[in-house]
């Protein structure tokens, strides 16, 4: 058995933190056979909440209004030809960014401005509500 922290070794401390009635009814709850396992259990949780974490921060990126961390958070990505101009798509959460023409372009779905320059059916289907 293990040793309290130091914290749970102050008699206040230990009734509110550990002895409490919740604590202990729930405490007990659980399959038997699987207690001896606990540590690797919670082991295991805490290195899926830590990959959870880093892998939210890809959306959180993509909802970003610049032009560069919509590129890096893009979803979908293009190559386009108009009038044999090469140019570049970079789909995002929050919009586009367009690069054609020497001109670099970023486009917000719940703009005006996508409306005109996108069909605006698109832009609808895309906005954040």
């Amino acid at each position: 058995v293990l040793s309290p922290p130091p914290c749970c070794q102050i008699p206040v401390c230990n009734k509110c933190l550990e002895g409490n009635i919740g604590c202990v009814t729930f405490g007990k709850c659980g399959i038997r056979s699987l207690e001896k396992h606990r540590g690797s259990i919670m082991l295991f949780a805490a290195f899926l909440s830590a990959a959870a974490i880093i892998l939210q921060t890809i959306p959180v990126v993509a909802v970003s209004e610049d032009r560069e961390p919509r590129k890096f958070a893009a979803w979908i990505t293009a190559d386009t030809t108009v009038n044999g101009t090469k140019g570049e798509l970079w789909f995002a959460l929050s919009g586009v960014v367009l690069n054609q023409f020497g001109e670099t372009r970023s486009l917000d779905w719940n703009s005006n401005t996508c409306d005109e320059i996108i069909d605006k059916d698109a832009c609808e289907d895309c906005r954040l509500n």
